[in-house]
């Protein structure tokens, strides 16, 4: 059961993160940069973090290993379709950047500490959402993809059953932070669908 629900994660953000990709390449998708430099930057330590520590599972830990793959994609993607636009930070996406490069410090200080480091680690995706939760929340229509969110929100869904199934805390973590807040994302998603076909009423 675990190495099928380990799969099904697999599939589902490989194949939402080949859709996300020809959208940002199409610019029907417009993610923020800021957003994904730092998702990159947690992924990374979180997955070094976690495999250093006794019995470290990359199937228990599917969420964070498939993570690593689909940001790292993303934002090699974004990077060069993404346009000279988002290369323009605002105080947000700087406030964000210095925030995480802080917390960045403290866990090289504790790092040893390893639930201590994993946990101070998940500050970095929170911070890492505020520039995107901003940019939905000003925007006239949805710029993201809903259908690769949805995909992320229930790929961590399933990455959080098989963590808690394999009592490994670390990931659990990890994976029920992702849910959480690309859940978030979702609803914000769906305020924009919302209120564009308001606005095609009223027209």
């Amino acid at each position: 059961m675990r190495t099928f629900i380990a799969l099904a994660v697999a599939l589902l953000m490989g194949w939402a993160t080949v859709r996300y990709l020809k959208k940002i390449k199409t610019r029907d998708a417009k993610p923020s940069l800021v957003t994904w430099m730092l998702f990159l930057v947690g992924i990374l330590v979180s997955f070094l973090t976690f495999q250093t520590t006794p019995n470290a599972s990359i199937v228990s830990n599917i969420t964070n290993t498939v993570d690593l793959l689909m940001a790292t994609a993303v934002l090699g993607v974004l990077t060069r379709y993404g346009g000279k636009e988002q290369w323009r930070f605002e105080w947000v996406d700087l406030g964000c950047l210095v925030g995480a490069v802080a917390i960045l410090g403290y866990w090289l200080g504790h790092r040893e500490a390893f639930l201590s480091a994993h946990l101070t680690i998940q500050a970095i995706f929170i911070i890492a959402y505020v520039p995107m939760v901003r940019k939905l929340w000003r925007a006239d229509r949805n710029i993201e993809d809903f259908v690769f969110w949805s995909m992320a929100c229930l790929a961590s869904a399933l990455g959080t059953v098989l963590a808690i199934t394999d009592e490994k805390l670390m990931p659990a973590v990890y994976a029920g932070r992702s849910t959480t807040f690309t859940a978030l994302a979702l609803i914000l998603m769906l305020r924009l669908e919302r209120k564009q076909r308001k606005k095609g009423t009223q027209q």
